[in-house]
């Protein structure tokens, strides 16, 4: 019953290792050869240190085995020769362990954080479909605690294959002692190994385990942080603090019944190296009767054999215990492989002289008991301001998202201009757009650089000019530092108003051919409201603009007004307004770069 998760355990550690050597493959193999020439200077060392007890026991030529090895090598068989190649190959190989030690602990890092960039850079180039469907909590658990988990399990197969290399070392070293005695040992060391097998599978499922409880604990925690003024307002913090609790309670069950299972594993190594050491010794003495140079190797091999194969157990464990991290990664960066977007080229060009216009649009979402938008048409005029109003639920920011290139229509089309906003051109039909959300999002840093998020190139000239174009230049200039002050956590130095016209310049500063504006006003007074309103006025003629709002004193500066409701067009009005001169070309330049 148990070889259908043997094997999936066996496929999962080769394509870990794979995936590390074919991303780092010179890392690798200099790690590698780093690794194999330690523990052979090691191994050298210790042949060398039985001849250096045989002079000092009297024997000058050092006799057999070793004695014929200096003999070989040139070594000249006195003690100070002797002596010095065993302080000169311990020097060398302590060089080599530093080496290595350093050279692998940069691959570990590296390896980690090319899991995490990968993963990031996935995020970004999937379809908002995908992405908008999971939790942030999970990917950014996944993203800090788990990779931190993927690095651990670099680190301890890594260090498993160092253990291995140097008992492999340690076994030649016996058997060339005493080849009978080391096959002895060496098959007691299988035996447990194979023994304690049970154990390293359910080393890789503590590790799945504590996967979902650490999601659970970091989802709980995010929650509350989100929430913590609302719990504050109702007097709950308690209630909040218990349910952390019970997730910090569970992860923490989870890692020691880990730090359980590996203090079991290294209790029954050092009970079988106290059996094994003891034996080796008799068998050496008595019916072997070996040379006490020889058999003080032996037992020094044996002794060290031991702990190393107790190494490759605690280290294997190691490394499944973190498998599950990187399976779960490598899941979800496939999953968003199948959703990337086509990136821009570069070629795409759009226009908006005329106008968007959207015919027989129906989007519909798994699960959903009907359409989110229902055989939607519509127009929005080039330059002018389009309301697009209705109760909650009627569809207004699902249609802002198609217009955004960011949810895929199920039918219909949007065209730009004429030209069908098909779904490999979105990302490129992005960088025309403007969007400024309900909730503002701001950086912890400047003006200037909350600012460029839209525009990275952009020069301070440009960042003025959309903050004049979004009404927000006087109170930018009214501030300590202007476009070097602080806004704080979530922008927490700005006021509501404040925040959203700095969002609407930093939308403004990409030249948009569509500005969007998703209830971004919904929660300003109403001087704030007159403020956004003049922007949206001193924009007329040069951006197009689609408003979705439930505030009457905005809907007075658009040209024309449509209500949806259960995600179909049920009226639209034109207002009438002074002619406008053809539309400027301020929205038809491209994006600043």
């Amino acid at each position: 019953g148990t070889a259908g998760p043997d094997m999936k355990l066996r496929h999962a550690l080769r394509a870990f290792a794979g995936e590390l050597l074919a991303n780092n493959p010179r890392e690798v193999a200099t790690s590698l050869a780093l690794l194999l020439a330690a523990g052979l200077t090691e191994g050298v060392s210790l042949l060398v240190f039985v001849p250096a007890l045989q002079l000092l026991q009297g024997s000058a030529p050092p006799s057999g085995r070793f004695g014929d090895l200096l003999t070989a090598v040139g070594i000249p068989g006195q003690l100070g020769p002797v002596l010095l190649l065993c302080v000169a190959l311990v020097g060398a190989r302590a060089l080599l362990v530093y080496a290595k030690n350093r050279y692998t602990a940069r691959l570990h890092f590296r390896f980690a954080d090319q899991v995490r960039l990968r993963l990031y850079r996935a995020l970004g180039e999937a379809r908002w479909s995908v992405t908008g469907t999971l939790r942030s909590a999970d990917i950014e658990d996944l993203l800090t605690a788990g990779v931190d988990r993927i690095q651990s399990g670099v680190w301890g197969l890594i260090l498993l294959v160092q253990a291995a290399v140097l008992f492999t070392v340690y076994l030649a070293l016996s058997a060339l002692a005493s080849p009978a005695l080391t096959a002895l040992v060496g098959a007691a060391g299988a035996v447990l190994m194979l023994a304690l097998h049970g154990q390293r599978r359910r080393a890789a499922s503590l590790g799945g385990r504590l996967n979902d409880s650490r999601q659970a604990c970091f989802r709980e925690l995010s929650a509350l942080v989100a929430g913590l003024k609302v719990a504050k307002s109702f007097g709950t913090e308690q209630a909040h603090t218990q349910r952390f609790a019970a997730t910090v309670d569970a992860t923490r069950a989870g890692f020691m019944r880990y730090a359980d299972l590996r203090a079991l594993s290294s209790l029954w190594f050092q009970l079988a190296a106290a059996a094994l050491l003891g034996g080796a010794v008799y068998v050496g003495a008595r019916p072997l009767a070996l040379d006490l140079p020889t058999l003080l190797l032996l037992v020094f091999c044996v002794a060290r054999l031991a702990p190393y194969l107790g190494q490759v157990q605690n280290f294997s464990q190691e490394l499944l215990f973190a498998l599950p991290s990187w399976q779960q990664a490598r899941a979800l960066e496939a999953t968003l492989a199948q959703a990337r977007e086509a990136a821009a080229s570069g070629r795409e060009r759009f226009t908006l002289r005329h106008g968007v216009t959207v015919d027989g649009l129906s989007v519909v979402y798994p699960g959903a008991a009907r359409p989110a938008l229902d055989d939607v048409s519509l127009t929005l005029p080039a330059g002018r301001c389009t309301a697009l109003v209705g109760p909650s639920g009627a569809g207004k920011s699902t249609l802002a998202d198609v217009l955004l290139g960011l949810t895929p229509a199920d039918a219909g089309t949007v065209r730009i201009d004429g030209q069908p906003l098909t779904v490999d051109l979105a990302r490129a039909w992005r960088r025309h757009v403007g969007y400024v959300p309900q909730d503002t999002f701001l950086l912890p840093d400047s003006v200037r650089e909350n600012l460029r998020l839209g525009a990275p190139q952009a020069s301070d000239a440009d960042l003025w000019h959309a903050l004049e174009m979004a009404a927000a230049a006087d109170f930018v200039r009214a501030l300590a530092d202007g476009l070097d002050t602080a806004v704080g956590e979530r922008g927490t130095r700005l006021s509501g108003g404040e925040r959203q016209r700095l969002a609407l310049a930093r939308a403004l500063l990409r030249q948009p051919l569509l500005l969007v504006l998703d209830e971004a006003t919904a929660a300003l007074d109403a001087d704030n409201q007159a403020r956004i309103g003049d922007a949206l006025e001193h924009l007329r003629g040069r951006v197009t603009v689609l408003l979705i709002t439930h505030r009457q004193a905005l809907i007075r500066y658009a040209d024309q007004r449509i209500v949806l409701r259960d995600g179909q067009v049920c009226d639209t009005s034109t207002r009438v307004r002074p002619p406008l001169a053809p539309v400027a070309a301020y929205g038809n330049r491209g994006p600043v770069q």
